[in-house]
């Protein structure tokens, strides 16, 4: 039922009501995966964030994106009070009450299956307005049966803050049955709520002025390449130029972190590697006959190597000459110092080549560009020869304006999974089908071990993360089972954290789908599934084709760390089962939202932006100390906020503003008091 509510400001809203709402209880999840109301008992806990496990390793720096095993409740109540709002979109994805696998859905007391999923929904949607930016967005994905329970519950606790209802097709047709006697449920809504819709930047795609696109995911961004010819003859714009002779492919392993890739039709590899190491690999290439040849390779990654100088292009200007069997002629590859430009070529002779007449503009014209601005092109992986066969015509790349002078694309409610283009049909957002080959593929290659009937394409979590995260920005997925958003921001450079539950199936779910998934998407191998599983039809626009790179951890939820019971004033440490000093130090961390180094005393936030140093139980808070720290902080001015906790202090501390970015806390008595909320 609903009923009128009058807030402060005088204004009334409708809410809604239901049995045991104002109850203290809260939504729990078994280890069946069924969900049911647990008494609440007024204290607040929490529970660290433990034993992190990273893909392929660790990086430098943040954002740290990380997939959660464990209670979804304890996750958020410690990303609430310590991590803070630092996400720019939550997605939400609320368990059908009617369609979902009723073992793992409301089943357990079917008297109160509305009042479980009522309460559900309202927590996960209350949890959110905390944890998301000033202008962060929340997306409540739900079912038709739900939708109208989900709006009046984000009405109520997102208060005039509503951007729009997504009505998403995600099915293409109705059931081939007779004589039914309802309408063939064909769509879902998504209810995107904002919590300060005055600090929301416009609300579309961010699209460059047009006649510039990526078709090809170039990560310098949107491009186009035009060549019309100049009627002017000038001396370094009178050349011939030749097609590339052979196709290449990275087949196994992955290129350094920042390396975009290797150039299909002309073997380069350029980009501005960002993690230092030796990153091994095997290439293959192919001749006009298709007969094909492979070599292992490596790159070497260090800061304190000279720059390699631009790699030549032997068949650019001449035509090859070749005989005998095909084979790749690069035997090493030069080492490539950290953050600085990257350009290397690979080269292969014998076989068949291809080949052809030497090519110029049309008649009567000449090249609009100066012979080294093609070879830099080049060397910079920065030319366009066509989409699926190359032409001898070379298009250097113009790339579009800065991100300042983009123009937004103003959105409409009604996402299709597939709209017209002429006579094809091309993919929006997607259908569930589509989500359900794309993982059936991956199983098909042995990438997982399982797939999830419940999995949304990739193309329409693809939408809500480009209209509303740039890179860098952090998303959140609330009710994860097959890391659908978290497979996404990896690819789309975003930053997450994916919730997986607790339950049994949920720990299933995690190990045969969600972090292979994940893996393969960081190792490349989520890609070309269109043409390796002949068994899956599976359209190539179905899912985000991904050439590797990125990283997350795998973290699990602790036992209760921190405890503040009901009417009691002073925090307490719960568990001092293991109180070695690293182990205290860790729990600290974890339990405060921050990621610990391998040193295990110190930890970076999510979002990469806070540091956290603790000082163990062993040793005493100082003013030399805490002065030092602070000097420190101010001199790097490398993070927003620094958090020192401490569990003993020597007698002549007073904690005072060393520094403005500086802050202590007493484990555990200001933990639970104060937090460390930006």
């Amino acid at each position: 039922m609903t009923s009128a509510t009058n807030p402060p400001s005088g204004a009334a809203f409708i809410t809604l009501d239901w049995p045991l709402k104002g109850d203290s209880v809260t939504p729990a999840q078994g280890e069946d995966g069924v969900w049911f109301l647990a008494p609440d008992d007024g204290s607040l806990k929490l529970a660290p964030f433990t034993g992190f496990e990273w893909f392929p390793k660790r990086p430098e720096n943040g954002p740290f994106s990380n997939l959660v095993i464990g209670s979804r409740s304890d996750a958020l109540n410690t990303l609430r009070r310590f991590s803070g709002p630092i996400f720019k979109l939550i997605y939400i994805d609320l368990p059908r009450l009617d369609v979902d696998d009723q073992s793992a859905g409301f089943a357990a007391d079917p008297a109160r299956r509305v009042t479980a999923w009522l309460h559900l929904a309202r927590f996960l949607i209350a949890q959110s307005k905390s944890l998301l930016r000033r202008d962060g967005v929340v997306a409540v994905h739900c079912g038709d049966a739900e939708s109208a329970y989900a709006r009046l519950i984000c009405e109520e606790v997102l208060r005039g803050q509503h951007v729009g209802t997504v009505v998403w097709q995600k099915a293409y047709g109705p059931q081939n049955m007779k004589g039914m006697k309802e309408f063939t449920d064909t769509h879902d809504l998504i209810h995107l709520f904002a919590r300060n819709k005055d600090a929301l930047p416009p609300v579309g795609l961010s699209r460059p002025p047009k006649g510039y696109s990526n078709s090809d995911g170039d990560p310098r961004g949107a491009w186009k390449a035009e060549h019309k010819g100049a009627k002017a003859r000038r001396a370094n714009s009178d050349f011939d130029t030749y097609q590339p002779p052979y196709r290449w492919e990275l087949v196994d392993g992955h290129l350094p972190p920042g390396l975009w890739r290797i150039s299909p039709f002309t073997g380069v590899i350029w980009g501005s590697p960002t993690e230092a190491g030796t990153f091994k690999f095997k290439v293959e290439v192919r001749d006009r006959k298709g007969k094909s040849t492979t070599r292992e390779l490596q790159i070497d990654v260090a800061p304190d190597v000279a720059e390699p100088a631009r790699p030549s292009i032997p068949w650019l200007f001449e035509q090859i000459d070749t005989k005998g069997e095909l084979r790749i002629s690069t035997e090493t590859l030069p080492p490539a110092r950290l953050g600085a430009e990257y350009s290397a070529i690979l080269l292969a002779d014998g076989g068949t080549p291809y080949t052809g007449d030497p090519i110029r503009p049309t008649s009567g014209r000449y090249w609009e560009f100066a012979k080294a601005t093609l070879i830099d092109a080049y060397q910079r992986d920065s030319v366009y020869l066509g989409s699926r066969q190359p032409t001898a015509i070379p298009h250097p790349k113009q790339y579009a304006p800065a991100e300042g002078v983009l123009e937004i694309e103003n959105q409409q409610t009604v996402w299709p999974g597939r709209v017209g283009d002429g006579s094809k049909r091309t993919t929006l957002a997607g259908y569930t089908e589509d989500a359900t080959k794309h993982l059936k593929a991956m199983k098909a290659l042995g990438l997982i071990k399982t797939e999830v009937s419940t999995a949304k394409p990739e193309p329409l979590l693809r939408r809500l993360v480009e209209i509303f995260t740039r890179p860098g920005d952090v998303v959140l997925e609330a009710l994860s089972s097959s890391a659908d958003l978290a497979a996404v921001a990896l690819k789309q450079g975003r930053a997450f954290v994916a919730l997986q539950g607790a339950s049994r199936r949920d720990r299933e779910l995690a190990e045969a789908c969600a972090i292979p998934r994940l893996r393969a998407v960081v190792e490349g191998e989520d890609r070309d599934l269109e043409n390796r599983t002949s068994e899956i039809r599976l359209s190539p626009d179905s899912y985000i084709p991904f050439e590797g790179g990125g990283a997350f951890a795998v973290s699990e939820v602790g036992g209760t760390f921190i405890e503040l019971p009901k009417n009691e004033d002073l925090a307490t440490i719960a568990d001092l089962s293991d109180n070695d000093d690293l182990t205290l130090c860790k729990r600290v961390l974890g339990t405060a939202g921050f990621i610990p180094s391998e040193l295990g005393t110190e930890g970076q936030s999510i979002e990469g932006k806070r540091r956290a140093i603790v000082i163990p139980p062993s040793e005493f808070l100082t003013p030399e100390i805490a002065a030092e720290i602070a000097s420190s902080a101010q001199m790097s001015k490398a993070h927003d906020r620094i958090s020192v906790y401490y569990f003993r202090s020597s007698e002549d501390l007073e904690v005072v503003n060393y520094s403005d970015v500086v802050r202590f806390y007493r484990v555990p008595f200001e933990m639970l008091q104060e937090g460390t909320k930006p």
